[in-house]
C-alpha cells in the first residue's frame, strides 16, 4: 500500500514536469527563417547583359536557418551560401511562430566595398500580419548600413506592440552591370511571447491530468 501511495503522488508531479518542460521558454533570442513562402526572382546584368539569376543563387533554401559568419569576410568561391533576390525580385519569410519589435538582415557583397556608390545593393522591408496585409518598415542598404559585414546584421525596428506573421523584401538595388540583386545571407525575427506561451493540446492534456492526480491524493488525505 505504502509503494501505491508513493506511486500516486510522484505520478502527478512528474506529469506536471513533462507538461511545463514541453511549453516554450520566453523566445529572448532571435528566431530564423523556417521557410520561403514565395520568390519572384528579378534579373541580373552579367558580362552587360540582362539575363536571369545564376542557378547556384537562387535555391530559397539557402536563405534559411542561422548566420555562421560575417559575410564581409574573404570566402573562397561557393562558401557563403545566399539567396538573390534579382534585380528586382521579391521574397516573402515565415519563421515558424509569431514575432514582434524587430527584423535582422544579413547579407553577402563580393565587390568594391569602400562606401555605399561602390557597390550600392538595397532592400525594402516590409512586415505582414497575412500574406495580402503589408507594412513597409525600412530601405536597408548593404554597406552604409552594415548588413554584409557584421556579426548582428543590420536591425530593422517595428511598431511596438504590433505582431506579425511574415516579412517580405524586395530588391531596390542599383540597374548596373554584374549585378543581381541583394543577396540573401539570413533574416531574423523576435518571437513574440504570446505565441510561443501557448501549450499544445497534448501538454494540456497533461496539465488536467496532473491536476485530476492532486485531487484524487486530497481526497484521499481527507
Amino acid at each position: 500500500m505504502k509503494t501505491f501511495t508513493s506511486a500516486l503522488i510522484g505520478a502527478p508531479v512528474a506529469l506536471l514536469t513533462i507538461a511545463f518542460a514541453s511549453m516554450p521558454a520566453h523566445a529572448s533570442s532571435l528566431t530564423f527563417a523556417t521557410k520561403v513562402e514565395s520568390y519572384n526572382t528579378g534579373f541580373a546584368t552579367y558580362g552587360g547583359k540582362v539575363t536571369t539569376v545564376a542557378n547556384d543563387r537562387d535555391n530559397p533554401e539557402e536563405a534559411l536557418g542561422a548566420f555562421k559568419t560575417p559575410t564581409g569576410e574573404v570566402h573562397a568561391s561557393g562558401n557563403q551560401k545566399f539567396l538573390s533576390l534579382g534585380l528586382g525580385g521579391s521574397a516573402i519569410f515565415s519563421f515558424g511562430t509569431l514575432f514582434q519589435n524587430e527584423v535582422r538582415l544579413w547579407e553577402t557583397t563580393w565587390g568594391a566595398k569602400s562606401k555605399q556608390s561602390d557597390y550600392d545593393e538595397q532592400v525594402e522591408v516590409y512586415v505582414g500580419k497575412s500574406l495580402d496585409d503589408w507594412t513597409f518598415v525600412s530601405l536597408v542598404k548593404n554597406i552604409a548600413d552594415g548588413t554584409y559585414n557584421t556579426k548582428q546584421g543590420t536591425a530593422v525596428k517595428l511598431a511596438a506592440g504590433e505582431i506579425y506573421q511574415y516579412v517580405k523584401l524586395v530588391d531596390k538595388s542599383a540597374r548596373v552591370n554584374d549585378r543581381d540583386g541583394w543577396d540573401v545571407s539570413a533574416i531574423a525575427v523576435e518571437a513574440a511571447p504570446a505565441a510561443a506561451a501557448v501549450p499544445e493540446p497534448t501538454t494540456m492534456a497533461g496539465i488536467a491530468l496532473a491536476g485530476a492526480g492532486f485531487t484524487a491524493i486530497r481526497r484521499r488525505k481527507a
